[in-house]
């Protein structure tokens, strides 16, 4: 009986230092934040996309009336791409399995709102990334 004490309570020690060694790796993160401008002047209606096919994920940001955004969502590190639209169309009536209503009218070339026709490509480093765009007409 005091064997098994004893293997039990050897097993429990080595799982928490098995727990514990595991926390301390932690992927590097990279926050993205900016300002779009649309020739040069704030856009100040609009929503961001970073996506990035080789990490498989993708954050969206809305600006604000100076043309700022914050993505909230840490992102891997790596190459994202970049698409900029119009706000989003209001849901209030859509019934799911019918058309997603047509965006708002936006003064953003339909180029920009998708990330693989804008060509809007960034790397995303460890900490602090400044990303500003400026989307031409």
């Amino acid at each position: 009986m005091k064997d098994l004490k004893s293997q039990v309570c050897l097993l429990l020690v080595l799982s928490l230092f098995l727990i514990g060694c595991q926390r301390g790796e932690q992927i590097p993160l990279g926050k993205v934040a900016g300002k779009v401008t649309l020739n040069g002047k704030p856009l100040g209606e609009g929503r961001i996309t970073f996506s990035s096919s080789e990490q498989g994920v993708a954050a969206m940001a809305s600006l604000n009336s100076d043309g700022s955004y914050v993505i909230e969502t840490p992102l891997r590190l790596g190459e994202y791409q970049a698409a900029v639209a119009g706000p989003a169309p209001p849901l209030d009536n859509w019934v799911p399995g019918e058309p997603l209503p047509p965006p708002l009218p936006t003064p953003i070339p339909k180029k920009y709102w998708d990330v693989n026709t804008s060509e809007l490509a960034y790397i995303v480093k460890e900490g602090k990334n400044q990303v500003d765009i400026d989307v031409l007409q």
